[in-house]
């Protein structure tokens, strides 16, 4: 779980992970990575590690970035399976049983929103960028940054992911494409964030569709 300024939204996402991995797993972790965040997140996140000792804090210096929050936490997993989402509770979690059914068959499982509580600016900003995919990098995926997707360990290690600012999720799908590894996309009813606020804006926009063009001259 990446997460910047969540300190609302925190103690009920960590709540519902802990209730759901408990049903679900024999052994789990929980990693929240600590985005530079400003506000009372640290404190939450101390709190809640000193209560479960299987929630781990790594905490970056200053604000890295969604794509470095997310490879920090995936170099840090430890177990066969790793649950990427977001941590301010726009997902349902109890989906992660239904999603690690399908992992039998293929590398990861991605989620997509047919539904999305977001404005429509956000919704069409978000169509154009999952359009550009497809003559971009290739790679045909109805929600490219659905925040929900669920990986074989061995799939994060075939990857050697470089990107900056919110293009790791397409950079994900592409490096997939030309490791001929195997995925499938299920649709996840996602919920309204009921505390804090989205850290996309206009300029991470732009810096991710620059790095869509990154991605192709690497590819």
């Amino acid at each position: 779980m990446p997460a910047r300024d969540e300190e609302e939204a925190l103690p009920l996402t960590l709540a519902e992970a802990v209730e759901v991995l408990e049903d679900l797993c024999d052994r789990w972790e929980i990693l929240v990575i600590d985005d530079g965040s400003t506000d009372g997140t640290a404190g939450v996140l101390a709190e809640w590690a000193e209560r479960e000792p299987r929630i781990r804090v790594l905490r970056q210096r200053g604000q890295l970035g969604y794509s470095a929050a997310v490879r920090r936490g995936f170099d840090a997993a430890r177990y066969l399976v790793v649950l990427a989402t977001d941590a301010d509770g726009q997902c349902d979690l109890r989906q992660a049983e239904q999603f690690f059914d399908w992992l039998k068959g293929v590398d990861m499982v991605a989620g997509y929103r047919a539904r999305r509580h977001e404005s429509w600016l956000r919704r069409v900003g978000a169509g154009v960028y999952n359009a550009l995919l497809g003559p971009t990098l290739g790679v045909k995926v109805r929600d490219v940054n659905c925040p929900f997707k669920m990986f074989r360990s061995s799939f994060l290690k075939m990857m050697d992911l470089t990107g900056e600012g919110f293009a790791v999720d397409a950079e994900i799908f592409a490096r997939a494409k030309a490791a001929g590894l195997r995925w499938i996309e299920l649709e996840v009813e996602p919920r309204p964030r009921v505390a804090g606020k989205s850290k996309v804006s206009p300029r991470a926009a732009g810096a991710a569709l620059a790095d869509l063009r990154r991605l192709r001259r690497e590819l």
